[in-house]
């Protein structure tokens, strides 16, 4: 599962925020860095989400959501001793469908962006072989 917190673009006058949620599906090959218990990730997926976008400070507000597909990948470097693992990742998206914010009865638009570069941190639970 991926998600993104809201962002926002502007469409004078007013914004839009909008965010992605989604899954992904694909291999993962992962390398043990020694005795040391960290691990080097590196992973593809085929992505699906859901695409949600809402005006703000226009005369009359809308929101609109949309099926979006994209292909995404990235490197993860986790682990230590125990049960809890922090990590670091560098992950990127590429969404296939162009996205665009519209703006009435003016006609402009705005492209949503098609490529996403994500750094993130945090730490799982590892329980052990089952």
């Amino acid at each position: 599962m991926r998600g993104t917190g809201e962002r926002t673009t502007d469409v004078s006058p007013g914004t839009a925020n909008w965010r992605r949620f989604g899954l992904g599906l694909g291999p993962q090959y992962r390398w043990g860095i020694g005795h040391t218990g960290w691990e080097f990730d590196l992973h593809a997926e085929a992505l699906a989400a859901l695409l949600t976008i809402r005006g703000a400070g226009f005369a009359s507000n809308a929101s609109d959501s949309a099926f979006d597909l994209g292909v995404g990948g990235g490197v993860r470097l986790g682990g230590g001793v125990g049960s809890w693992r922090p990590w670091v990742e560098l992950a990127g998206a590429g969404w296939l469908f162009a996205q665009q914010v519209y703006q009435q009865p003016a006609d402009s638009s705005v492209s949503l962006p098609r490529l996403e570069i994500m750094l993130a941190l945090g730490v799982s639970y590892w329980m052990g072989p089952l």
